[in-house]
């Protein structure tokens, strides 16, 4: 009773339940026409699976659990995807997804309830919003092993780049050199 293995199979049928609301988030998820990095990413972050620092301090305690972004919080999913300024910031960058999830209270049930459907000319705003969360932990990792600066508009440009590329070359309805793309 209340063993390591009991505990991570209870999380396995937790998660696994048709009615779990993440299990509707991953099946969305894989119907996206976004990078499979993105995607794999996005599938640790919704099974909670990140190596955020404050998970990893619970297991190594010689690493730091503080937000290398704004050096005052513990860096958990919550706070470098919603809470941290510099998310809250990223996120402003693209007021075509409103509410922001800072306004939302959890990232999950806003990512939830984003439209995973897209126009001949846009990305859906389910797929900005995970471009978006991918170049956020792109940046961190950045800050964190190659000790570099992160900008907004940094983070911005490059989550617009890799989709909007991706989505370019893999969409089903192509597009002609003249049309145009927004990612808002």
């Amino acid at each position: 009773m209340g063993s390591i293995s009991e505990w991570h199979i209870r999380d396995v049928e937790d998660v696994t339940k048709p009615s779990h609301p993440r299990v509707g988030l991953l099946k969305k998820v894989w119907k996206l026409n976004i990078p499979p990095k993105v995607k794999n990413f996005v599938w640790l972050l919704i099974r909670k699976r990140l190596q955020v620092r404050a998970r990893l301090h619970r297991f190594m305690q010689h690493i730091s659990p503080i937000y290398p972004f704004c050096q005052s919080l513990p860096e958990t999913i919550q706070h470098m995807f919603m809470d941290c300024q510099y998310a809250k910031d990223v996120w402003a960058l693209s007021p075509d997804l409103m509410p922001l999830p800072s306004q939302a209270g959890d990232l999950y049930i806003w990512l939830l309830s984003l439209s995973p459907t897209s126009t001949k000319s846009e990305l859906d705003p389910l797929s900005k919003a995970l471009l978006i969360c991918w170049q956020i932990w792109e940046a961190r990792n950045n800050v964190v092993f190659h000790d570099s600066k992160a900008t907004l508009a940094s983070c911005f440009h490059a989550a617009a780049c890799v989709g909007l590329d991706f989505w370019r070359l893999n969409s089903k309805a192509r597009l002609d050199s003249a049309d145009s793309m927004m990612i808002k």
